[in-house]
């Protein structure tokens, strides 16, 4: 496809289609299909100051359903979510409000868990100096999702993994040292069904031209 404006339009689609999956059909995506999505998310753009000379900078684990890491880690992320909420609804949390404020927050905690999906895919990036991991793993996530949505795939961020990077169970899980990335995953599958489309503001009425 060399006429730009057909490669415009086709990533007009992508960007335009892309939506957050939460339910999940029994079928398993090929294995080609998630080394294309991987692919996406190593390509994104990376802070090179920051990692240096370092080839390692950004690593992908793919965990599979019904294997002994996917269990470990829903084991890993159940704990993860009941400190949370014993956090958050603890002494200074109520004496400030912060409980009450944040009651619909804690009810979705007390009921999330790993989807039912054919894959989970971890997301590292090393914390260099200055350390824009987070900012480089949502380029990572982007691509992905757009290549996810190019192939016909679901695609979930998992956002109770972005303040992991200390958990020392997952980092013993993924054998890396605590502290040492920033975490970022997500969830893959065929997708049950598709989302209609999205009324979308005119970007007319937030954008001025200085």
């Amino acid at each position: 496809m060399s006429d730009p404006a057909e490669r415009s339009k086709v990533l007009e689609e992508l960007i335009k289609n892309r939506r957050s999956i939460r339910n999940f059909s029994t079928e398993s995506p090929m294995p080609s299909q998630i080394e294309k999505i991987i692919l996406a998310g190593l390509n994104a753009p990376f802070a090179a100051a920051a990692v240096g000379d370092r080839k390692d900078f950004r690593r992908f684990f793919i965990i599979k359903k019904d294997s002994a890491a996917r269990k470990e880690l829903e084991r890993i992320a159940a704990a993860h979510l009941k400190t949370t909420v014993k956090k958050l609804t603890s002494l200074p949390f109520k004496l400030m409000g912060l409980t009450r404020k944040l009651s619909k927050l804690i009810e979705r905690l007390n009921n999330a868990k790993l989807p039912e999906a054919p894959f989970i895919i971890i997301i590292i990036e090393y914390n260099g100096i200055p350390s824009v991991a987070p900012q480089a793993l949502a380029h990572a996530a982007e691509n992905m999702w757009l290549m996810a949505s190019a192939e016909g795939l679901g695609f979930q961020l998992l956002s109770m993994f972005e303040g992991m990077k200390k958990n020392k169970d997952l980092c013993r899980l993924l054998e890396i040292r605590s502290g040492e990335y920033s975490i970022l995953a997500c969830a893959i599958g065929v997708p049950k069904e598709l989302p209609g489309p999205v009324k979308r503001i005119d970007p007319e009425t937030i954008t001025k031209w200085l």
